[in-house]
């Protein structure tokens, strides 16, 4: 993946997630696609393009085309194409997304689409980290010193003023 072109954070996060100390993005939910396209799922927004995927049943992770262009800045949604609401606002930029799954990885957020606040109330009391294999937390932990992440404490808030800032721009089919 060392050609992966996007913005300069996504070129980052795919040298770490490459690097040979590092067990690839597959440990903690978060495998980078190796070139920026639009999701082939019906249920994603037309006006993302797909970064990362989760590994299972279709989950992905999209920058949005707010109209600029892609940046680090753009907004990032998860699509999860099973459940009955597939599309959540998940980070103001790929930082922002990046310290969302900081405590839990990204395996677990597809469930915010299946049990919001059961979810909400694990990720904010950190419920997941423990679950997190030594190798997953290692990688959590050099991407927070890479990137200067600090994890969310308000959970649902977060997402609350995500969802209000950017849930009416999602181009969806329909």
């Amino acid at each position: 993946m060392g050609g992966l072109a996007g913005p300069g954070d996504l070129v980052l996060l795919g040298t770490l997630l490459n690097a040979p100390d590092l067990r690839h993005g597959d440990e903690i939910g978060l495998m980078l696609q190796p070139e920026l396209a639009r999701s082939h799922y019906e249920e994603a927004p037309r006006n993302g393009v797909t970064f990362a995927s989760t590994g299972g049943d279709g989950v992905h992770f999209s920058f949005l085309d707010t109209g600029s262009g892609i940046s680090n800045n753009s907004p990032v949604v998860m699509t999860v194409p099973m459940a009955d609401q597939p599309n959540r606002v998940v980070g103001a930029s790929l930082r922002h997304f990046l310290s969302l799954g900081l405590h839990s990885g990204f395996f677990i957020l597809e469930q915010l689409q299946y049990d919001y606040a059961g979810i909400i109330a694990e990720l904010d009391r950190r419920h997941w980290q423990q679950e997190l294999s030594p190798d997953a937390r290692d990688i959590l932990s050099n991407l927070a010193r890479a990137f200067a992440l600090t994890g969310w404490q308000n959970h649902g808030g977060e997402l609350l003023a995500l969802e209000q800032e950017y849930g009416g721009l999602l181009d969806l089919a329909g």
